[in-house]
C-alpha cells in the first residue's frame, strides 16, 4: 500500500479509537482543544464600510446644523456609546483592549459634547446646552465606575521564558498604563 492510504488508515484508526474511549471514558483524558478568535472591535460591522462602528461613525461626520440636529448628535454619541460599553460588558468581562477603547471614545466625545455645548448656546439654546453637559456628566460618571472597578493584575515574576510570560508582562504594563489614564481623569474630574 502507498504511504498515502496508510496514512489515511492510520487516522481512521486513531479517530475511532478516540470516539470509543470518549465515549467508555469521558472527556478527562481528551486532548485540549484551544480555539483561538481573532481580536474584534466593539461595535464591528456597525459603522458601515469606512468606520469600525456607529459612534466613530458618528464622530467623524456630524455637521452642527440646527439645534434639534445638533441635540441629536449629542443624544447618540451618549446611546453608541452605551451600546459599545454593554457590549463590552456582555461577556461578564472587560478586556485590557476593550477598557483602552472605551477610554478613548470617552476623550472624543468629550471633546465633542464641549463643542456641541457651545454650539447650541451660540444657537439660543441654553437648556439644551445644559442637558448635553448633563450627558457629558453621564459618561463621565460611566467613567467613574470603569475606575473603581478595575484592578491590575498581579505582576508576573521577573523570571519567565516563552509567550505566556511576555504576555503576562504586556498585560500587566498596559494595565498600569491604564490605571494611570483612569486616575488622572478621576483627578481632572474631581478639580471640576
Amino acid at each position: 500500500m502507498s504511504t498515502f492510504v496508510n496514512a489515511v488508515i492510520r487516522e481512521i484508526g486513531r479517530n475511532y479509537g478516540k470516539a470509543i474511549s470518549n465515549s467508555l471514558l469521558g472527556d478527562k483524558h481528551a486532548n485540549p482543544v484551544r480555539l483561538v478568535e481573532k481580536q474584534r472591535n466593539l461595535g464591528a460591522g456597525t459603522g458601515g464600510r469606512n468606520y469600525p462602528n456607529k459612534l466613530e461613525k458618528l464622530l467623524a461626520t456630524y455637521e452642527i446644523k440646527g439645534h434639534t440636529a445638533t441635540f441629536n448628535v449629542a443624544q447618540n454619541m451618549v446611546n453608541y456609546y452605551m451600546d459599545l460599553a454593554e457590549e463590552a460588558q456582555a461577556d461578564g468581562v472587560v478586556s485590557l483592549l476593550e477598557t483602552n477603547y472605551l477610554i478613548d471614545m470617552f476623550k472624543k466625545c468629550n471633546k465633542q459634547f464641549q463643542r456641541i455645548s457651545t454650539a447650541l448656546e451660540d444657537l439660543d439654546k441654553p437648556d439644551w446646552a445644559e442637558k448635553v453637559v448633563q450627558k457629558d456628566n453621564d459618561l463621565r460618571d460611566f467613567i467613574r465606575q470603569l475606575h473603581s472597578q478595575f484592578r491590575i493584575p498581579e505582576a508576573p515574576s521577573k523570571w519567565g521564558l516563552g509567550k505566556k510570560h511576555k504576555l503576562k508582562v504586556l498585560n500587566h504594563k498596559m494595565a498600569v498604563q491604564i490605571k494611570i489614564i483612569l486616575d488622572a481623569y478621576i483627578e481632572a474630574f474631581d478639580k471640576q
